[in-house]
């Protein structure tokens, strides 16, 4: 009988995360355990706690990733456009294409409510939307720049609002799958447009 192959560190890590983002998808944030993640993972209990420390840093972890596979889509959109409102159309194109089924949807949703606790998840998440805000800013403030917003219109206010509706969208597309999102974004669009 051979030895037996040993598993790469990160992809032991790769593994953990991966299997608490689907359990707490499962079962909830409460519900995700360690004997849960290892038994998941097909890994023994103690490597969560060697690679982790403990099982609240294998959820932020699971928050996090479950946090940018949203995000990402979302944030290329708003960067690949060389249009700043194109940008935002892409904004929305990602919230179309989430699949609410999806365990990093469902991650999501119980890290926000976790976020409200857990003041190390907060301040991590927290950083991950002032980036998008920031980003949004800069996009708003090129587009007002180029006369297709409002002149009157605050870039920085009207990030925060913008960042909170397109939240918002994402919460309405995880529950209600039927979600006009063209509607949305038509809307979107004369609100923000300059005046005809």
């Amino acid at each position: 009988m051979g030895e037996p192959t040993a598993v790469p560190r990160s992809s032991t890590r790769e593994r953990l995360v991966t299997a608490a983002v689907e359990l707490v998808a499962e079962a909830g944030w409460g519900g995700a355990t360690t004997r849960g993640v290892a038994e998941r993972a097909g890994l023994n209990q103690a490597l969560v706690h060697y690679h982790f420390g403990t099982m609240s840093a294998l959820l932020r972890e699971a928050a996090y990733r479950a946090m940018a596979a949203t995000l990402e889509p979302a944030m290329l959109g708003l960067l690949d456009s060389g249009d700043p409102l194109g940008g935002l159309r892409g904004v929305v194109d990602a919230v179309g294409a989430i699949d609410p089924d999806s365990s990093e949807a469902r991650t999501l949703i119980e890290a926000t409510v976790q976020a409200i606790r857990d003041p190390e998840l907060n301040a991590s998440l927290s950083q991950m939307l002032a980036l998008f805000r920031s980003t949004l800013r800069d996009r708003l403030t090129a587009a007002q720049a180029e006369g297709s917003i409002r002149a009157g219109f605050d870039p920085k206010g009207g990030a925060v609002v913008l960042a909170a509706l397109l939240d918002g969208l994402v919460l309405h597309r995880l529950i209600d799958r039927d979600v006009d999102l063209e509607a949305a974004a038509s809307a979107l669009f004369a609100l923000l447009g300059p005046p005809a």
